[in-house]
């Protein structure tokens, strides 16, 4: 869409730049601002004129057809375009930009949660090892879709059983649990598909890519026969964070697990009234799955394998970019 403006509107490249600064001076991810230069596009393409020589009509007729077109994400791309103007407006100054934007409200809808045997259908009726380990991970550990894309294998802690997730949403990093009853199934992984750099490689040492991965949890749901309303691959999440919540474990540890700015965030789908300021680290893979290991020792082994698969395949990563430097 942006390239198509810049053929018919050659100075939306100014746009661009302006939005490239606020980018950067108020740290926007990447997918972010990819997202508010697509609706700004979309507006001045609409009206064949720049962002900010859009009147009053043309803007809130703008909105109105996003508000009432009957999309599924007609909502969000709402609110995305009022983001995106806001911000560009604020760069521009208050008086290049004089009509007021109206604000957007949030549903209270509450998201789709899987139940345990759901949860565990829909893992056991996926025949694809990497398929399963994505989709098992996601929910041991209650991932966002891009934490679990930008994994690397040196994220993994596998003496403290602890994942890193570096750089997340709001630019955060923090840990989480890795489930015990996990590590038979990523022991499998390493042997099959031996991953390098990334936990889970779209080419050897490249990322997956985030619609491969929201695909395998459309065909997961379908061969399930699980018919709830609105589930994707969020709902792993919405579903890790009710299952703890289920356990006993309080909401402020929850918010944590889920990198939460606020805590009215996680109470959006998790209706708590106790809550204690405990971090508890776990996972309600474990109880999916109790009594994998049937000795201490088999654990052991099992950690002492992964570790050494970690190192193995950092090194390889070492000399794979040494070559790859020396033939550039």
């Amino acid at each position: 869409m942006v390239e198509l403006v810049l053929r018919k509107l050659p100075d939306f490249s100014s746009c661009i730049e302006i939005m490239k600064e606020q980018q950067k001076l108020k740290g926007l991810g990447q997918r972010t601002y990819h997202c508010y230069m697509r609706k700004l596009a979309e507006l001045s393409y609409a009206f064949g004129k720049m962002p900010e020589q859009c009147g009053v009509q043309e803007v809130n007729r703008f909105l109105t057809a996003l508000k009432t077109n009957g999309e599924p994400h007609s909502e969000s791309h709402f609110k995305q375009t009022i983001s995106a103007l806001r911000m560009y407006r604020q760069a521009l100054g208050e008086e290049v930009m004089k009509y007021t934007l109206p604000k957007s409200k949030a549903r209270k809808k509450l998201p789709a949660v899987l139940s345990r045997s759901e949860c565990k259908l829909l893992f056991e009726t996926t025949p694809r090892l990497k398929e399963q380990v994505i989709l098992k991970l996601i929910y041991s550990a209650g991932l966002r879709l891009g934490e679990l894309c930008s994994l690397k294998i040196s994220d993994i802690d596998w003496e403290r059983k602890l994942i890193h997730v570096r750089q997340a949403k709001g630019r955060k990093d923090r840990y989480l649990a890795l489930s015990e009853a996990l590590l038979p199934v990523l022991r499998e992984y390493f042997l099959r598909y031996k991953p390098l750099r990334f936990l889970f490689n779209s080419s050897p040492g490249e990322t997956i890519g985030r619609s491969t991965v929201s695909k395998m949890m459309q065909r997961a749901v379908k061969r399930s026969g699980i018919s709830k309303e609105g589930v994707c691959l969020h709902t792993l999440r919405h579903s890790f964070a009710s299952h703890m919540l289920e356990d006993g474990v309080d909401l402020m540890s929850i918010k944590e697990m889920l990198g939460h700015e606020k805590l009215f965030t996680t109470m959006v789908y998790l209706h708590v009234t106790n809550c204690e300021f405990t971090l508890k680290k776990c996972s309600p893979f474990d109880k999916l799955y109790s009594g994998v290991f049937r000795e201490e020792s088999d654990k052991r082994e099992l950690y002492e394998y992964l570790q050494a698969y970690s190192s193995q395949a950092f090194a390889k990563e070492s000399i794979d970019r040494t070559q790859f430097a020396l033939f550039v």
